[in-house]
């Protein structure tokens, strides 16, 4: 009975930041070009890119930076590690021993010294630069398309998933030109899992190619250009039929589609999470019909996801 309530009390009151975290921790500085920094006992010099070893505390982190003739202070400031989530699975009552514990701590894993502003805090991420070249990756979470089939009036439709490939070319250090290609659903559930339906009902998706002029500020880009848009929409008619008298049946025995092909443009917002990760919200509205006939009209397709982007081209 005594080994089993000293079990349970490691269990209860063990804190997972003490545990999880080291004492030092190491953070990656990037710079535009050497630079010499002095940080707690250290001095020692970056050439773009350097991790260094750092002491876990409530304290921020100082850092002398030298680089040619200038010099600057940049100023770290500390935050709650991770890992105190992680207490959770304890009730929480990790957290007494954590909260007395420096291991609690955190530093931003990677930033910038940048000598160019006033700030004295690190910028997050290594700025983009003219001539690079980037490949991304997109999946469409959520979706929303308008659609005005011939003869069959307006219809909308939310739903989730698809796919975008695309490439970024920065033609200024805060432009870039952006190419894409993609395909949206309206899957009506946010995951795949097979579906039976027992009534009828209508779906959409939308093919889509795009290119677009971006300007970037700081962690943010703003886009805007033009879009063709292949909208497809269809009519399910679901019935129903018993073919032993006992156990009845579904079958889709009949699908009217309509697709049209529209013109418009592609206007995009872009939110730097990671060094890889953008949060993105494209909006494509199409104004000219180019088939089955040809006039001026508006549909739309829309979405919003995560975006992986990978340098290619220093």
């Amino acid at each position: 009975m005594k080994n089993l309530i000293f079990i349970l009390l490691v269990f209860l009151l063990h804190s997972c930041a003490t545990l999880l975290n080291n004492e030092y921790t190491i953070l990656t500085v990037y710079t535009d070009k050497p630079t010499r920094i002095k940080y707690e006992n250290f001095d020692l010099a970056v050439n773009e890119k350097q991790g260094i070893l750092v002491k876990r505390g409530p304290e921020p982190l100082i850092i002398e930076a030298k680089q040619d003739s200038l010099e600057k202070t940049f100023i770290l400031s500390p935050r709650l590690s991770s890992t105190l989530w992680f207490n959770v699975y304890n009730y929480g009552i990790g957290l007494i021993v954590d909260h007395f514990s420096p291991k609690k701590y955190a530093y931003q894993k990677e930033f910038y010294l940048d000598f160019k502003t006033s700030n004295p805090k690190p910028e997050k991420f290594l700025p983009q630069r003219k001539g690079q070249l980037y490949l991304n990756y997109s999946i469409p979470f959520f979706n929303w398309f308008s659609m005005s089939p011939i003869n069959e009036g307006r219809k909308q439709s939310v739903g989730f998933f698809g796919t975008d490939l695309g490439a970024d070319y920065n033609y200024k250090n805060n432009k870039f030109v952006s190419l894409n290609y993609g395909f949206l659903i309206d899957f009506p559930m946010p995951l795949l899992l097979p579906l039976e339906y027992f009534y009828s009902y209508e779906s959409m998706n939308a093919e889509y190619y795009s290119i677009s002029d971006n300007i970037r500020l700081k962690n943010i880009s703003l886009g805007y250009g033009l879009s063709f848009n292949k909208n497809d929409w269809r009519y399910h008619h679901i019935d129903w039929f018993s073919p032993d008298g006992d156990v009845e049946q579904s079958v889709d025995y009949y699908s009217r589609e309509k697709q049209q092909g529209m013109l418009g443009l592609n206007l995009n917002v872009q939110w730097r999470l990671k060094k890889h990760f953008h949060l993105g919200l494209n909006y494509r509205p199409g104004i000219y019909r180019l088939y089955p006939n040809s006039g001026f009209g508006y549909e739309h397709n829309a979405s919003i996801g995560l975006i992986w982007k990978f340098k290619i081209l220093k």
